[in-house]
């Protein structure tokens, strides 16, 4: 339903101007301490930490990244590796085979250690480094 504003009495007009008038002011008020409240908020030691902390975990990701990611594939190579291998002896493997492998994955594993967070993780970096 839609109002007519010209059949509508003075009173009424009056009544609506001002209710918007006033709703007007609140809404400008309510966007002024908004505005006031984020900007004491960013400008605070608090805030700025928790930004260079999301900064530097963002940055110390990307790196973790970079150095997973030639792991990763080299995981992946092997595990295509062994697959096809797998495939062409039918599930027959010799104990030379079984031993090479068990070596190559032991291998990965603890490269992959390296990078991962934890104790033994900074004991290997420090120890490889």
């Amino acid at each position: 339903m839609k109002l007519n504003a010209e059949k509508m009495p003075k009173a009424v007009k009056e009544i609506i101007g001002n209710a918007q008038k006033s709703i007007t002011e609140l809404e400008g008020k309510a966007r002024e301490k908004l505005q006031g409240t984020y900007q004491k908020v960013a400008a605070s030691e608090v805030f700025k930490n928790v930004e260079q902390k999301v900064s530097e975990l963002k940055k110390a990701a990307s790196e973790v990244e970079k150095k997973v990611s030639p792991i990763r594939q080299k995981v992946q190579a092997f595990s295509s590796e062994v697959a096809h291998k797998a495939f062409d002896t039918i599930g027959v493997a010799t104990k030379a085979d079984i031993k090479s492998i068990s070596a190559k994955v032991e291998s990965l594993k603890k490269e992959i250690r390296k990078y991962l967070p934890g104790k033994k993780s900074a004991e290997n970096r420090t120890a490889a480094g």
